[in-house]
This record gives C-alpha cells, structure tokens and sequence, in this order.
C-alpha cells in the first residue's frame, strides 16, 4: 500500500461509520436474572419487614444492534413481567436514534412514537443511552450534557 492509498482509507473510515451509524437497528433484547452484592450489610429501611441483607437481585438488560454494537444495563430490582417483555418487543426493528429527540448530539426527550412506553420503562434509558453512545464513538454521559464540574458528591444508601 502507498501513501495515497493509506491516506484514502483513513479519509473514507469516518463516512464508513457515519454510514454504519445510520443503518443501525435493534435486534435484539435480552433480560438476564442477576444477584449483586452490597459492599456491607443493608439493614431495613422504614418500609421493610426484614433487612435487606449482603445480597439482592436485578435483571441485566442487553440491547443489541444487527451490526453487533451492544447497550448495557440494568432494570429497577422488580423482574420483568409480561407487560413489560410485549413493550420491549415493541422497539425490536428500531433505529436506537430514532427513540429519543437528539438536538446537537444531544438527548433533549423521548420520540413521541415511543415516549409511553420509555416513559413507563425508565430504566431502558440506560442500556439504550449506552447504545446510542457506543453507536456514536461518545461517552453516554455527553449525550445527556456536558461536565460542568470536576467533582461531585455522592450518596451511597
């Protein structure tokens, strides 16, 4: 390969992706029963009948695209139930871009043709959010804002 040739791969690699990036749709979702750990021991909180304990369990979700390019994350600590699989199945065939308004490579709200059931499904903004980030060469926290600080406090409960 000569240097012309080399130099006209790299020019034509981003138009490849932008391309790729267009073409995308899900094809699959997957919902794994998980058991995680707590770094100590959870007593009970006000509402409980018993503590919570050094263990609890999720549902890690998959989301993945015909290219292969996959989002991850989990649900709320309910399991998934009936109604909640036949909404998923809802997006199978979706362009993961089209689910959400973008302005300026930004998420600034759900797509109105999906805003019911995301809206009722919070927790598929993750996996989708990390999806839309992998498929875009971005961290998904820019697709929500920028940093605005260095650091920040956190809450461990």
């Amino acid at each position: 390969m000569n240097r012309r040739h080399f130099l006209r791969s790299l020019a034509a690699a981003p138009a490849a992706r932008a391309s790729a990036r267009q073409a995308a749709r899900i094809a699959r979702l997957t919902f794994t029963p998980i058991e995680g750990r707590f770094h100590k021991f959870v007593a009970m909180n006000s509402y409980d009948t018993a503590p919570k304990g050094h263990t609890y369990s999720n549902t890690l979700v998959r989301v993945a695209t015909d290219q292969g390019v996959e989002g991850v994350g989990v649900m709320e600590y309910a399991p998934a139930d009936e109604a909640f699989l036949a909404s998923a199945k809802t997006l199978l065939g979706a362009d993961p871009q089209a689910l959400y308004e973008m302005r300026r490579g930004r998420i600034t709200g759900r797509a109105p043709a999906h805003a019911a059931a995301l809206s009722k499904y919070k927790h598929l903004d993750g996996p989708l959010f990390d999806l839309i980030g992998k498929l875009n060469s971005v961290p998904c926290w820019k697709l929500i804002g920028d940093a605005a600080r260095e650091r920040i406090e956190v809450y461990d409960g």
